[in-house]
């Protein structure tokens, strides 16, 4: 589809930009234990038709910007101190929005860091696609749900929010 960005870069971006902190966030999202993570439609207050000028006002200027060189990805904000990506379309409105460690927050099912397989096969059944990628990695997605699980060494450890579109 048009505008999908792999699930593995936006892996390698968290993953690469992790650990660096440089500017608190708002009290929201400063502990991340209570937002609710909704398939296709939002992440706490990342929501589907925000602009990328609405996520800095709610979360400040990012960690980190990525270029990703897509031309319908415009590229990645990376908020590193609470485990958030946020990639917007070229249009400048968010497209999706990962999250990883150390982001606490979960679905309202209960899904979140950490969980297995199993748990999210019990909540979602079936996934539209289940791909390896060695050695130790497995993308779970759930197309029409608008969710991607990264599930490393059998644990999630991102997620990856895809916002249906709105017209």
């Amino acid at each position: 589809m048009k505008n999908r960005i792999p699930t593995i870069i936006l892996a390698l971006l968290v993953s690469l930009f992790s650990g660096c902190s440089k500017r608190p966030t708002t009290a929201a999202w400063s502990s991340s234990a209570s937002i609710v993570i909704e398939p296709g439609v939002a992440i706490g207050t990342m929501h589907s038709g925000m602009t990328i000028s609405q996520v800095i006002a709610e979360l400040g200027q990012p960690d980190t910007t990525v270029v990703l060189g897509s031309p319908e990805i415009n590229g990645a904000l990376n908020y590193t101190n609470i485990g958030l990506t946020v990639i917007p379309s070229a249009e400048g409105v968010v497209h999706s929005v990962g999250v990883s460690s150390p982001f606490a927050g979960r679905t309202k099912e209960g899904i979140g860091m950490g969980a297995s397989r199993a748990d999210i096969i019990k909540v979602y059944g079936e996934p539209t696609a289940a791909k390896p990628v060695p050695p130790d990695i497995e993308v779970l997605r759930y197309e029409q749900l608008g969710v991607r699980f990264q599930l490393r060494d059998g644990k999630v450890d991102l997620i990856v929010v895809t916002f249906k579109t709105t017209k």
